[in-house]
């Protein structure tokens, strides 16, 4: 398809569309000067009649002007409307907006020369970005228009292709923002609408020619950052900076190291942190999920010869806890529930001084119970 027969193609749709709008206008003309004629013949028809004209039929004359001059309103709107795509339309093909498909290769090097510029303010590549955008939508009214059902399979690729064009534009956005995780997110969901193109294999080897130069930097800030962050106990920011760096460079092993090491370091200092307040059924679970997912390193050795302690004592920190919820519960006349939570603590902990004190008792806690239930039941 050349350019001429293109163009061509275009004019001829556009000519269509400007009849119809057209057309819509005159029907819509006709629509607005008719209706009040008719309901002006049809008023004085009953108001000569010897009934006359009661309520309902003045409503129902102004019922039907009303809906008159609306549908006139919308045609002559949508002509309107019909006539300012065709404006538009005509505008971006006379400034060269409908191209041929084989120019998709050469198109590249022309985003480049707008996108890949070093340097420059992020505000400046931010008012690119916006006017790329809206030229974008604007091409896509085009595009829906040149797609019309005579275009067939041609018209749906133009439409494919733009939409190709859209995407490799939000990827060099991200790159240019070294968003460099998000950017390779992008390409993977392009590769698997499009497949595997010479475009997108153009900004994979420019994503990764940029991960690469930018990688070093981005490790030695980050690990400045935790390592900061970290003896001041800004674990949260931490963390976030780590992520951030493993999310844009997975492949990379210093940064799956630093990964790794920053969730060790964290796990074990919250064990430390949680057993100094005495929270030992937290550094138990703690303790153990550490030595399930780092068993080789010395903390997990260390932590091994320390987990029967800390389940003795979150033993009896829950056998405390326990004994003193049964205690509130028999306070507030809850039976039922002290009942519930005292056969518990004797099932886990038969042995303990806790169990001792409560079994004698547990009976006691089923009459009482049984008692308000019973009173409840005759209110």
């Amino acid at each position: 398809m050349t350019l001429h027969g293109d163009n061509n193609r275009f004019e001829r749709r556009m000519g269509g569309v400007m009849f119809a709008a057209s057309c819509l206008t005159v029907i819509g003309v006709i629509d607005a000067v008719l209706t009040p004629a008719a309901v002006l013949i049809a008023l004085a028809s009953q108001t000569s009649a010897p009934a006359g004209l009661d309520a309902g039929g003045a409503a129902r004359l102004i019922a039907i002007l009303g809906l008159g001059w609306s549908l006139a309103g919308l045609m002559i709107a949508l002509a309107a409307l019909l006539r300012v795509g065709c404006a538009i339309g005509r505008g971006l093909s006379a400034g060269g907006g409908t191209r041929d498909q084989t120019d998709e290769a050469a198109r590249p090097a022309e985003w480049e020369a707008d996108a890949w510029t070093a340097g420059g303010p992020p505000e400046a590549a931010g008012r690119r970005r916006t006017g790329r955008e809206l030229l974008a939508a604007v091409r896509e009214i085009r595009d829906l228009i040149l797609a019309a059902p005579l275009d067939g399979e041609d018209g749906q690729e133009r439409i494919r292709a733009a939409h190709q064009r859209q995407m490799a534009a939000e990827i060099i956005d991200a790159v240019n923002q070294r968003q460099i995780g998000h950017a390779r997110s992008m390409l993977d969901n392009a590769r698997a609408i499009f497949g595997q193109t010479p475009t997108l294999e153009k900004l994979a080897a420019r994503l990764d020619e940029t991960a690469r130069r930018c990688e070093p930097l981005d490790y030695a800030r980050t690990r400045r950052l935790v390592d900061e962050a970290a003896l001041e106990g800004r674990w949260v920011q931490a963390e976030a900076a780590v992520r951030a760096l493993y999310f844009d460079h997975p492949e990379v092993p210093r940064c799956r190291k630093l990964w790794e090491d920053f969730r060790r370091v964290r796990l074990h200092a919250y064990i430390e942190e949680v057993a100094g307040l005495r929270h030992w059924a937290e550094a138990q679970a703690a303790a153990e999920e550490f030595i399930a997912r780092f068993p080789d390193t010395p903390e997990a050795a260390s932590l091994r010869e320390q987990l029967d302690t800390l389940r003795h004592n979150a033993g009896v920190e829950i056998r405390k806890r326990c004994e003193r919820r049964v205690q509130e519960l028999i306070a507030d006349g809850h039976y039922a529930e002290a009942a519930r939570v005292a056969r518990y603590l004797i099932q886990q902990y038969p042995d303990s001084p806790q169990a001792a004190a409560l079994k004698p008792r547990l009976a006691d806690f089923e009459s009482r119970a049984a008692q308000r239930r019973d009173v409840v039941q005759e209110t």
